[in-house]
């Protein structure tokens, strides 16, 4: 935060140094709304120079909506809305090519990210251009007289029509091309939702059975009484522990369907038909209220970033796009509330794809139904974005939840408007802990604060994206772990019963037998994994120790910091202070790379 606050009060003479940042005053204010009723509560941030002034700081307001998300979620109606998107990717795939289109041009982003540099077959940015512009023109009214069905066939053969003579073969390889990767993306989906469904289910089913057994012949003493039987009097320690697990399955499933499901389906309840919708309405209008206080007219904000995380970032986006309809809607451009001053709008593990791709894309035939759906919803083809606005989204590939954004880009966007960085957030990834883990890594925090303490909101540097192959791999670990459990129930189920042959009873054996084995080895090796990263990676190499590693120092040397590059210098050895200037030439290009050589 020293550095970035030195650069920024930085002057371009370079015969009037900088000021020295020596310290920096923390205060908590209450402030009334700029426009309606009640109170807010902000930290302002000030740094104090070695003259003892109090330079202008930076103001950190929140939109905290979890208090209004509460709500009694049935776990009957959670099951069935979870089991329903299980099936969302197969209606998805079987629908006319026409429809979605938002969600299958994002796919065409997609490609284009998955594929850099040309490699694999990326289509060229000018023919995906044509590409997008004529998939816009196939849900015209003239393309649905000529080609009523909407489906992929009739596309290739609307682009032999309308496509240039001169590129037409090259379009329909590239809409080939693009369809082909499409059904991978929605294989990947279906997937996806069913490793998610088949733990929780598996786990349920699990529990039940085995309480069942346990209470199955109770006697006058109740169900405490059966528990306490089956285990005091149980043949092996394994049995013995069946029940106790078999209740705490029940209780954590209950728990993740409640706290973590329900507040999904809260915020995805678009139709105002359902009870549910005012709750997500008041969700919304807290984040509008509170983006509105901070740009409005009457504030005194030169520039405004926006960090969100999670489903956050879905209600952080939501609220901007209903301010900028509100605008609209008062034939003002940014007036009465400065959307201009938005100069970075960072997410942090987001799932606004996922969350439009099952819940807000639709199907109807009725092509001015879903233009008007369209134009209102908005995209980056609006003011602020895209030129005003730098939109950085880090996702980490072991994080399930985030990903690569690509449903926010609109039609006439000229390039993929929002920033997508791949980051690992852990040594060892697992789903929960990198979905949590943005915030102790460096290499998302420190982007973070130099776009809030930057100089005059700049484009802010964030360096080459993490590699993706060891959390890739480690997830698919894990959901082949899932799967072998869920197989390992099922087994079970069927050999309990239905009698069969001794024959197949001892195949089913011998399979459940191979499955354990996986199930165990796979299960130590990932905890032993997740142990190790959390308490001697993290605890060793984490965020703290972090500041005072060589690459920060030198990051900060770079920043105009040679105080605090030599302050913290003395703390590794003379070696670095004796060698700052060459560490500062060495490093330039390389902060986002390992240590160049030389550099202690």
């Amino acid at each position: 935060k020293a550095a970035a606050l030195q650069n920024r009060f930085a002057v371009a003479d370079q015969s009037h140094p900088a000021p020295a940042i020596e310290h920096f005053n923390v205060d908590t204010k209450p402030e009334k709304y700029s426009a309606g009723d009640g109170r807010v509560a902000y930290s302002e941030v000030s740094p104090i120079d070695d003259q003892g002034a109090m330079l202008p700081g930076v103001r950190f307001y929140e939109a905290y909506w979890a208090p209004l998300a509460t709500h009694d979620h049935k776990i009957r109606e959670l099951w069935w809305w979870l089991i329903a998107q299980t099936f969302k990717p197969a209606l998805v795939w079987y629908s006319p090519w026409r429809q979605r289109q938002r969600w299958r041009r994002s796919t065409l982003f997609q490609f284009s990210d998955d594929k850099p540099n040309g490699g694999g077959g990326q289509i060229e940015f000018s023919r995906r251009q044509t590409l997008v512009k004529l998939y816009k023109e196939f849900d015209q009214s003239h393309a649905r007289q000529s080609h009523k069905r909407g489906t992929f066939p009739e596309f290739i053969e609307f682009l032999r029509l309308h496509a240039k003579k001169k590129e037409r073969q090259e379009v329909e390889h590239d809409a080939r091309k693009w369809k082909k990767y499409y059904n991978k993306v929605e294989f990947g989906n279906f997937i996806s939702m069913v490793t998610l469904l088949v733990p929780l289910l598996s786990l349920a089913v699990w529990a039940t059975f085995h309480l069942g057994l346990t209470i199955r012949d109770i006697s006058g003493d109740g169900i405490i009484a059966a528990l306490i039987t089956q285990i005091t009097e149980a043949a092996t320690l394994q049995t013995s522990l069946i029940p106790g697990v078999a209740l705490t399955a029940v209780y954590l499933i209950q728990k993740f369907l409640r706290t973590h499901l329900g507040d999904v389906k809260l915020w995805s309840t678009y139709e105002e038909t359902q009870a549910t919708h005012q709750k997500r309405d008041d969700i919304l209008q807290a984040g509008v209220r509170a983006l509105k206080h901070v740009l409005s007219e009457n504030a005194p904000n030169q520039r405004v970033v926006i960090v969100g995380h999670s489903l956050g970032t879905t209600i952080a986006h939501d609220a901007i796009m209903e301010i900028i309809r509100e605008n609209k809607a008062n034939n003002r451009a940014s007036l009465p509330f400065h959307l201009g001053r938005i100069t970075h709008f960072v997410t942090l593990g987001s799932p606004i794809d996922k969350i439009y791709y099952l819940f807000e894309s639709f199907v109807t035939k009725t092509r001015r139904y879903a233009q008007a759906v369209e134009a209102l919803r908005g995209d980056l083809d609006t003011p602020p974005f895209p030129h005003s606005v730098q939109w950085i989204n880090f996702w980490d590939t072991g994080d399930p939840i985030s990903g690569a954004l690509h449903t926010p880009n609109g039609i006439a966007a000229e390039k993929n408007t929002v920033q997508n960085i791949c980051c690992s957030n852990r040594w060892f990834p697992g789903p929960a802990a990198s979905h949590s883990g943005y915030f102790d890594n460096p290499r998302v925090m420190i982007p973070v604060l130099d776009a809030i303490f930057g100089d005059g909101g700049g484009p802010v540097d964030v360096g080459p994206g993490a590699d993706r192959f060891l959390p890739g791999f480690i997830l698919l670990l894990f959901g082949l772990l899932v799967w072998a459990i869920g197989a390992s129930v099922a087994i079970e189920l069927v050999d309990y019963y239905r009698s069969s042959t001794a024959a197949a009873a001892n195949t089913l054996a011998q399979i459940k037998s191979n499955l354990s084995l996986f199930i165990g080895w796979t299960g130590m090796l990932l905890a032993a994994g997740w142990l190790m990263d959390h308490f001697l990676i993290r605890s060793k190499f984490g965020l703290t120790h972090y500041w005072h590693d060589p690459k920060t120092i030198a990051a900060r040397a770079l920043a105009g910091t040679a105080t605090a590059v030599k302050k913290d210098a003395r703390k590794l050895g003379k070696g670095i202070t004796e060698n700052y200037g060459n560490v500062v030439k060495k490093v330039k290009s390389a902060i986002w790379e390992e240590p160049p050589k030389g550099l202690p």
